[in-house]
């Protein structure tokens, strides 16, 4: 229980783009949504990102319209290591995620158009 008293980002289980939320300690959620505490809230710029975005469709159920946000599948998400990369979180913004991702895993400019389609 002590989880639910936490800082946390929350998502739907079925969406048809990456919509994670950063939510107060005090709001409890209830069914067919997630939550992961204990993470750094720089995180929600990676989660939301294009990246990830295209990289879900690849791991998840596709529903031809959406995807299902299963556990599972969000827990497959390749985010950087915190304790590793402490400095890239604390530089995270929502301005700067997608070129600081892109960076991060030495991207090329035909991966990032394929991405961006």
């Amino acid at each position: 229980m002590d989880d639910f008293l936490l800082s946390k980002i929350v998502w739907s289980d079925i969406s048809t783009k990456p919509q994670f939320a950063l939510i107060d300690k005090h709001i409890l959620i209830n069914n067919t949504a997630y939550m992961i505490t204990r993470i750094h809230p720089g995180a929600i710029h990676i989660l939301n990102s294009r990246l990830m975005k295209w990289y879900f469709t690849k791991i998840s159920s596709d529903l031809g319209v959406g995807s299902r946000y299963f556990k599972q599948f969000v827990e497959l998400l390749p985010l950087p290591l915190f304790l590793e990369n402490k400095n890239f979180y604390d530089t995270l913004s929502e301005n700067n995620t997608e070129e600081k991702l892109s960076e991060f895993y030495h991207l090329n400019q035909a991966e990032i158009r394929i991405i961006n389609q």
